[in-house]
């Protein structure tokens, strides 16, 4: 294993078991690696799902081997974000094949495509390190359909010489695209992201959400210490409950119920559900009028914020769609909260609330 060490220097993933040894190319050694998933890469799965260590975790870019591939297999290329590396290798079971790992910076494919990370540069620039070339024998990569936004495949066959095949959507259909000869059939192509893959990336976006809910009861908790009220835990939740549950209604509920959610912008569903979580706490705490508006100005706008935060993470829009929704609703948000949270400071400053 110290060679393997060696050859990843430079990786961040938790641990680099994945590698069974190396195999001797024309082009010099390349590392085998296995297509079972261990404990270690569950936990470093959960991990990144939840937000720890998620920016870290990634593998050293370069080619992989698995199984016993020869100059006739099939290269399939993906990103070094180790969820993704992982979820390709684990499909190869009994499969000889070429893995081309780009350095997307530890983003999915996806995700890097629409950034620029996984595109014609690095696809060139690694083909050539390599020295692919002299290690196939055919002139044929294949990549996945989600990375097409991100690669010319013209140019690629102009800079490299191969030519590119977009394969399945998801990973789990690259042995029966491989068998059926390397043709992708209607279903391969849809795109599912279900609730269940919304809410993985909930997880994701709250570590960030959390850092927000942490300053915000700062910011409360020293407005109503200042403001001396009779029980100042009781009057610092009445204004950190409804933005809590602006955030979280953001961060979680915006995702799971997407599809149902009034117009296509991912703004103005974030504030529809924030609104809602407004009125809940509006009726809970009897806030005054000055308070009510001061409250929905601030949970509209954080549940809008968090809303917008997911637009870049769903296939229901477009990188350029996104774009245009951030750059229109995002100075409203913010001047909506800023509006909501000065008034709001200014009625407990001066007024106290009540309690």
């Amino acid at each position: 294993m110290k060679k393997a060490n060696k050859f990843l220097k430079g990786s961040n993933s938790d641990n680099h078991s994945f590698i069974a040894g190396f195999i001797d190319t024309p082009a010099g050694k390349i590392p085998l690696v296995t297509h079972e998933i261990k404990f270690e890469d569950t936990i470093g799965a959960v991990k990144a799902r939840l937000g720890i260590g998620r920016m870290k975790y990634f593998i050293k870019p370069g080619l992989y081997a698995i199984g016993l591939p020869d100059k006739d297999s099939p290269v399939l290329v993906t990103a070094n974000y180790k969820l993704t590396f992982d979820s390709v290798r684990k499909e190869l079971e009994g499969l000889g094949a070429w893995i081309l790992v780009l350095d997307t910076k530890g983003v999915n494919v996806w995700c890097a495509a629409g950034k620029g990370s996984f595109g014609n540069a690095e696809l060139n620039r690694l083909i050539k390190a390599v020295k692919l070339e002299e290690i196939v024998s055919h002139r044929r990569i294949i990549l996945p359909q989600l990375g097409a936004v991100g690669i010319d495949a013209g140019q690629a066959r102009r800079e490299t010489g191969f030519t590119i095949k977009y394969g399945p959507v998801y990973s789990k259909d690259i042995k029966r695209y491989m068998e059926n000869g390397f043709v992708k059939t209607p279903d391969m192509r849809d795109i599912e992201f279900g609730l269940a893959d919304r809410l993985k990336v909930s997880l994701v976006e709250w570590k960030t959400a959390a850092r927000l809910v942490y300053r915000i009861l700062i910011v409360i908790f020293a407005v109503h210490a200042i403001s001396r009220p009779k029980n100042l835990l009781k009057s610092v939740m009445r204004d950190f409950l409804p933005a809590l549950a602006a955030i979280a209604g953001g961060t979680f509920l915006v995702p799971a119920f997407l599809p149902a959610l009034p117009t296509r912008s991912f703004a103005i569903k974030g504030f529809a559900v924030g609104a809602a979580g407004w009125l809940f706490s509006a009726m809970a705490f009897s806030f005054k009028t000055s308070e009510a508006i001061a409250h929905l100005l601030i949970s509209g706008s954080l549940s809008a914020y968090q809303g917008l935060n997911f637009t870049g993470s769903a296939t229901f829009t477009s990188q350029s769609a996104t774009e245009k929704e951030i750059r229109k609703f995002l100075p409203a948000a913010l001047a909506s909260f800023i509006a909501g949270a000065a008034a709001l400071i200014t009625i407990r400053l001066t007024e106290g609330d009540g309690k």
